[in-house]
Parts: C-alpha cells; structure tokens; sequence
C-alpha cells in the first residue's frame, strides 16, 4: 500500500464520483496533468493545499487485508480499532483522524455517506476490496464542506465503474477456512448507455479472539459470513449531460465470542446523479440516495453464581430498523485565471430510527422492552471560493458552510429515561481557510485553520441499553461537539523521490461522554448506570511523514511515520482521564514497504506496520499491547486474462492484545494467515 500523497490526491465531488476516471500507477504522469475533484470541486493536484493520500487498484490489489478497514490501518493519520471489523461487535467499528478517537471521520461511497445513520459506526464489508477502483483520504476538518463527522477529514471510497463488455471473476481460499468468491460484469447497451452488475461473498470460520488464558468451555472462535450485490448504470448524453444510477445490497451474520452473542445486518440502497455542463463552462450536478437497513444483535450475560466464559444467557435482543434520504445540489465555475473555481451548494439529509429491545432473565422468559427512537433533519448550505493572486505559486481556497439540524419526534423508553423527549434544533457554522505556496517546482509550502463540528447521533439521542444491573442513558439534550484545527505541511518532489510532512493541531469542545447516575436517579431493580452528557475538552496533535523512492522502473519503497499526542484536558466527570493519552490512539506508529516486479509476470510485495501501545479506556488501566506486523504478497501472471495470487499475513505470527474495552474479554489481533486464489478477466 502506497501513501500518494503528493503525486494524487482528493475528494471527488457528490454526486459524479462514480465517473471519473482513475489515475493509475503505470501511466505516466505530471503533476500538471493530473485533474482531480478535492474538496467537491475539479482542480489541478499542485493547486490543492490538503493533506492527502490516494490508494489505487495496484496498491489495492497488493495487499493481504481481507476487509478494508485492514487495508486503511497503514495509511497516515487514520485511527481505526486494530481486531478486524468481521472479529467484533459492528458498534465498535469507530474512525477517527488525527488522534481524535471515536467515530469522528466522514467516510464516503462513491459520494455517497456510508457512516451508520443511527450508530455513526462503519460497516467497512459493505465494500469488497475487489469492487473499489480508489480510494482518497482527505485529512483536516471538512465539515466547511461535508457537514457532520468531517471533523477529522473525509474517506472517499470509488468503485469500479462498467468499462464495457467485460467480465472477470476472483476466488480464493485460506487459512480458519475463509473463503472469497467476487464475479462482476459489464455490457455497452448502447452508445450512451453503460451497465454493470457485480456480486461477492466472504466467509471465515475465524479465529478465537479472546485470550487463551481467558477462555473458558463456551468461547468459540469469531466466525462471520457476508453476500454483496451492485447493480449499476453509466448515462452518457454526450459532453453536456451524464448521469448514474447504483443500487447496493448488503448482508451478514457474525457470532462473536461465544455461541449466543450473534449479529446479524441487512442493507439496501439506492443512488441516482446527474451533471450538466453549460455553454459557459459551469456546471451543475444533482445527486439523491435512499438507505433501507436493519441491525439486530443478540447479546448475553453470565448467569448468577457462574463464572465468565463458563455459561451464558441471552440478555437482550436488539432491532433497529433505520432509513435514509439525502440529497444535494452543487453549482461551479472557473471565473477567470485569478478566480479558477467558485461553488455554490446545498445538501438535506432526513434519518428516521428506532431501536427495540427485548430483555430476558437467567430463565429465558422475557421481562420487559426497551424502546428508544427518534429523527434528525440536516439541512446545509455552502459555498467555495479558490483564488490565484499571483500568477502561479499561490493558491487559496475559502470554503464556508451553514448546518441547521434538529433531533424530533424522540423517546427514550429506557429504565429510568425520559419517555417521550422535546424536540431541539443546532446551528453550525464551519468555515475552512487553505493555502498553498509553490517555493520552487520542486517543494510547495501548504496550511489550513478550519472549524468543525459533529451532530450526536441517534444513537447518543434516543438509544439506551442494560445489563442484568446496570442501565445506561441516551440525552436527547446533548450539544454538537465542535473542532477548531490547524495545520502547516510541505510538499516535495523531485525525480524518483517524494515526500509529505505535516504537523497539526485539533481542540474538541463539548466532548459526548458519561457521567455515572446517583443512587436517587437509579431505577428500581438497577444497582449503576450512567448517561450521556457533553463532558469536556479533548487536544490532539502531532506529526505526519510519508515518503516514496521509485529506485528502479520495476522497484519502488515507500515508508510512512506517525506521531499523535491525544489527551483529555477537561473531563469533570472523570478526573482521573486529565492529561491521559485517548482511548484506542497509539502514540507512534509507523509502516515500510517494498514492491518489486522481478520479471513482468511477478509481482511481489512486502509491507510492514509497527504501532504503539495503546489503551481501551479513557483512564489508561486496560493495556493494548505494541505491535510489529509483516505482510507478504505475490502474484503471477499465466496470460493477459489469468493470475494467481496468495498472500501472507502476520508472518511472524505475533500474538498481542489489540482490543481491551473491559466490557468484554480482551480481543487478540488476527493470527498468521495464508490465502490464495486466481483471478479471471475477459475482455
């Protein structure tokens, strides 16, 4: 995996992502010629003062990982859960930036917000590894822009669109009996007419996660099974008018930890987008989506008298059904020389959600339900200005946004909640102000001051759940956490060298935490609990390195450095997290690899990850363990239509504790993997 940070880098604009083209490693470029879409807009790479990485299909397909959010582990700045997001509960599923922890990172699919609408969590095998084109990290705050959880930065994940009459088909098998099938294909209806239809499956018996120490008769390895299908169409009316139309499906089943705690999803959505160009060079683009999905978990608890990991009951049954309408406008314009881009926009996004739960004594007979649900409008407006006042080195980009959201229709049916809650509504205002400075052809200066903000979710609105003691609260008073950062970077590049530094600094206020209920607030039957509260102040900050040597035509390194100083500066509910590095961030991390072309029908990569010790709770008591990682990848071509390929992962085969949130048994990281298979492709 190569950290691009110099050479491509951006975020393609809602909703056209799907069609532009991409940008790959073997066709020879400049930095002139690239023509990207960052921060919603069409730019040249060079003018663009973000920080930013772009994976391609190569670096996609050199890599070992088996879901994505493995494959982003690597990538600067990003701070996701170490265990495999198919090895635990999906609500742990967070993504952050730039040490910021939680889920504080817009991540997009093909423009399109792929964040959980009620939990705010990432369903990262919604996507398979094979049906993604690109994919372009964005990191600074860009709710100037996004709105709502960019308050880290922006993931945009780009699928491969229909090239034609094509088709092509991948499977392999591999170690803890895990197995990948994806088939996809694509027709040329007609001149202005493109269709495609892909569809994969994923499946792993797993490995056992909790600690051998820890086990008891009931833990039985993490397994999980997944089935993805896209339909999708091309519309092209010539130069002035195209459009797309996508629909996705998405389901799995997981069984964690022990035989009754099981989850199961179903996801559905659809995506529609058109983008007319005018006479006069601007352009508009008009995009709309629709998400039907439903989560259900099924959770236990250890019987009374007994000890973890030696029996169980089913504590609690979850349902929730959520659904999702967004949609958007966006108007551009190049001016003139000195005003190369100007934007108008506005977005609207409409959640409805519910959440059911069922609770169940040691005997099996159900004992109460627990309803929480609610909805939230968001509706934002935004403009962006790029600026050129002097003949090439300078650029600057202005970007302003106007959010006014409101949570209604609430109820928090929890023990001990409120019942039916009063409606609220919030104003944000983000603005973001960029520059970048071209010193010499070479090396470029940038920098950035934004403001950003995340709404809470449905989730910390209206969501409550228990345990056999303990009850724990949604607020439906809860304000928006807002961001203020800054960042300074330099680009360089020069011959077959390249390289990316950048320091930054971010201040959450009005933090979304916890605060421990008093004996007086405690239902009957209930011994603890807490509720959601706005608790304090969180800083972040740090450095960013990446570099890449191309030594030869067929040998290139890249290697990557990492450092992040997160920590609490207020919390009065927790005084003892003051001055305590955040939960799930490492420290130092860092990453090297090689990618080698011996002969053209071998490729060979060999890439390695080492990363701090981190902790699994605010307070800094439940240790995860450092950890130095190698991945090995080889391929080989028989033909221009046939390849085989098997990959190794965790060589060494390091065993260490990679999630320890204490309301469950420590979580080992994945062991030594082998895996293997052959791609087809017919063309």
């Amino acid at each position: 995996m190569l950290h691009r940070a110099i050479l491509r880098a951006a975020m393609l604009s809602l909703p056209a992502a799907c069609c532009i083209p991409a940008i790959h490693a073997d066709q020879p470029t400049t930095l002139g010629e690239i023509r990207v879409s960052a921060s919603r807009s069409d730019s040249r790479l060079q003018d663009l003062p973000v920080s930013a990485t772009v994976l391609d299909r190569q670096d996609i397909e050199r890599t070992p990982a088996q879901s994505l959010d493995q494959l982003l582990l690597a990538v600067p700045g990003i701070n996701l859960p170490e265990p495999p997001s198919f090895a635990q509960h999906p609500t742990a599923d967070s993504v952050s930036m730039r040490g910021l922890g939680g889920i504080r990172t817009l991540v997009l699919l093909d423009g399109v917000p792929l964040n959980d609408a009620f939990f705010g969590y990432v369903q990262w095998n919604q996507v398979p590894l094979d049906a993604i084109e690109r994919i372009e990290v964005m990191r600074g705050g860009a709710s100037s822009l996004w709105g709502t959880y960019a308050m880290g930065g922006v993931i945009n994940i780009v699928t491969r669109p229909p090239q034609g009459n094509a088709a092509s088909l991948s499977a392999g098998y591999g170690s803890y009996g895990t197995s990948q099938l994806d088939a996809s294909g694509s027709v040329a209806a007609a001149p202005w007419l493109r269709l495609g239809l892909r569809g994969d499956r994923f499946d792993t018996d797993g490995y056992n996660t909790t600690p051998e120490a820890q086990r008891g008769p009931i833990d039985v390895a993490t397994s999980f099974r997944q089935n993805n299908l896209q339909a999708s169409a091309l519309f092209d009316f010539g130069a002035a008018l195209t459009g797309y139309l996508r629909g996705n499906y998405h389901e799995n089943r997981q069984v964690l930890v022990s035989a009754g705690d099981r989850n199961t999803q179903h996801d559905a959505d659809l995506a529609a987008g058109l983008t007319r160009k005018f006479a006069d060079h601007s352009r508009l683009e008009a995009g709309l989506w629709y998400q039907d999905s439903h989560f259900q978990t099924a959770n236990t608890a250890t019987p009374q008298g007994a000890q973890p990991g030696q029996a169980e009951f089913l504590q609690n049954l979850h349902e929730t059904p959520v659904r999702d309408f967004g949609s958007s406008l966006l108007w551009s314009k190049a001016l003139s020389e000195g005003v190369p881009q100007l934007q108008v926009g506005a977005d609207f996004r409409q959640i409805a959600g519910a959440d059911t739960a069922r609770i169940y004594d040691e005997s099996g007979a159900q004992v109460r339900t627990d309803l929480g649900q609610g909805r939230q409008q968001f509706v934002g407006v935004f403009g962006q200005l790029g600026l050129a006042p002097l003949p090439a080195p300078l650029r600057v980009d202005l970007s302003l946004r106007y959010d006014h959201f409101r949570n209604y229709d609430g109820f928090d049916g929890n023990p001990g909640g409120q019942g039916v809650t009063p409606d609220r509504a919030k104003d944000s205002f983000d603005p973001r102000l960029a520059l970048r400075y071209a010193l010499s052809p070479a090396l470029a200066l940038r920098g950035a001051v934004y403001r950003a903000f995340r709404a809470p979710t449905l989730d910390n609105l209206y969501r409550g759940f228990s345990t056999t003691a303990g009850t724990f609260l949604p607020n439906s008073q809860l304000d928006p956490e807002t961001l203020f950062g800054a960042e300074i970077g330099a680009d360089w590049s020069r011959g077959p060298l390249a390289a990316q530094l950048t320091l930054f600094r971010n201040d959450i206020d009005n933090l979304i935490g916890s605060r421990n209920l008093a004996a007086s607030e405690l239902p009957p039957g209930f011994f603890f609990g807490s509720v959601n509260i706005n608790v304090g102040k969180v800083r972040s900050q740090g450095i960013e390195s990446s570099g890449q040597w191309t030594i030869a035509p067929r040998l290139r390194a890249e290697a990557s450095y990492t450092y992040t100083r997160s920590e609490v500066l207020e919390n009065a509910q927790d005084p003892g997290s003051v001055g305590k590095q955040t939960a799930g961030i490492p420290r130092n991390s860092a990453s090297a690899g090689l990618d080698w072309q011996p002969l053209p029908p071998w490729d060979v990569s060999v890439h390695a990850r080492w990363a701090d010790h981190s902790y699994g709770d605010a307070d800094n008591t439940l240790d995860q363990e450092a950890h130095f990682l190698a991945d090995l990848y080889s391929s080989y071509a028989l033909s221009r239509a046939v390849q085989l390929f098997g990959s190794l992962s965790n060589a060494f085969d390091r065993r260490y504790i990679a999630g320890n949130s204490g309301f469950e048994p420590a979580k080992l990281g994945p062991p030594l993997q082998l895996f293997g298979g052959i791609k087809v492709h017919f063309q």
